[in-house]
This record gives structure tokens, sequence and C-alpha cells, in this order.
């Protein structure tokens, strides 16, 4: 739990843990609430990925998920370690240790469970760099662990599905000002990943120095 999640009930971390004492889940993540006064890009990024319903993920509903069945985020989450240590536990890598991790567990049989009732307030107003250098190592992971995107299908829909929702909340939010804004930030987005596949690709295929 990072220090800027603040829970929003005293039972919170009660709802965590539940699906894992009840052996449902060997890890388990909360709802994230966007902050008092976000602007809309925060607020809605955080309604895309935290919804109202709970709900247990498993290798078999990678139909349904896509890439988002590792999604863990370890701002708020927990973790039967006995289950975390069986796949060697948090990977070292620069970025992306929740996910890799969240991958393993689900790859070797395991489940995650999203704990809708456990909530904490939760969210960043990153500036454009930020959100740029944040997708850059996002695609520095997905080139550098191509056993991500093994066994799953339409690993693009859920950012296709978050790029209309955002464009569709800007419009009704502010209005052509807000669109030009959600559109810079998904141009910003994308093209930053892009960047970070491309570099991993080059360092990897790079000869070494003889």
């Amino acid at each position: 739990m990072t220090q800027d999640a603040y829970p929003t009930s005293p039972d919170t971390i009660e709802h965590l843990v539940a699906p894992l004492f009840a052996g449902a889940a060997q890890a388990s993540y909360g709802r994230q609430i966007p902050r008092p006064g976000c602007d809309f890009v925060e607020a809605y990024a955080r309604e895309f990925s935290y919804g109202p319903t709970s709900f247990v993920k498993a290798w078999e509903d990678r139909a349904t998920f896509g890439i988002r069945l590792f999604m863990c985020s370890n701002s708020f989450a927990a973790y039967d370690n006995a289950a975390l240590e069986r796949v060697g536990g948090f990977p070292e890598t620069v970025f992306g240790e929740d996910f890799l991790a969240a991958m393993a567990l689900i790859k070797t049989g395991g489940k995650i469970a999203y704990c809708a009732e456990a909530a904490v307030e939760h969210s960043h107003a990153y500036r454009l760099r930020a959100e740029m250098k944040r997708n850059y190592q996002i695609g520095l992971m997905h080139t550098i662990h191509p056993e991500i995107f093994e066994g799953l299908s339409k690993t693009e829909s859920a950012g296709m599905n978050f790029a209309r929702g955002l464009v569709r909340r800007a419009r009704e939010s502010t209005g052509f000002a807000g669109v030009a804004k959600a559109l810079v930030y998904l141009a910003a987005r994308l093209s930053s990943y892009k960047c970070g596949r491309i570099a991993a690709r080059f360092s990897r295929n790079r000869k070494a120095p003889e």
C-alpha cells in the first residue's frame, strides 16, 4: 500500500484480504477512487480501471479480460506469501513488478480478486512528461517480456475502449477544449509506448562489441 492511498472506511483492509483467507484467490487488489477536485482525465483513468463490481480472475477468463487479466496494482494490494514465493516473488525490474508477479500467479493456476468493497482514495495528476515516461516504461516491459502476450487475444481492445471513453468524457465535461486535451494526452501515451517498444527491440537486437 503506497503512502498516498487513503482508505475510505475502517474495514477497507478487512475487505481486501477476505478473498485470501477464504482461499478464493492468491492475490487481491482494491478499488482506487479519484481524489476530489481532479480533472476529467485523472478521474476517468481511475473509473475505467476500478469499477464498482468485484470479481475473481483466472487464466480461463483471458478472452474476457485480455491483457488486463494480469492487472493487480500494488498501490493497494494483498498477496498470499506462500503462493507468491512459489512463483519467485516480485521479479527484478525497473517497472511493472506487480503486473509480472500477477501474470506468474495466473499462468500457474492462481487467481486474483478485485475487491470493489475495499476502496482507497488514490489518483495522480501526472504532467504530460511523467505520463509519457510511464508509458515508455510499459512499452519496454511489454517488449522485454513477450510471454505477457502468449495465449492472449485482442490485447489492444482495452486501449481503444479507454481512448473512446476518455474522448466521450472530455466532450461531456468541457467540450472542444476537453476533447483537444484528451487527444493530446492519448497521442502522447501511444507515441511514448511505441518508443519504448522500439527502444527495447533495438537494445535486444544490437550486437555486443567484440
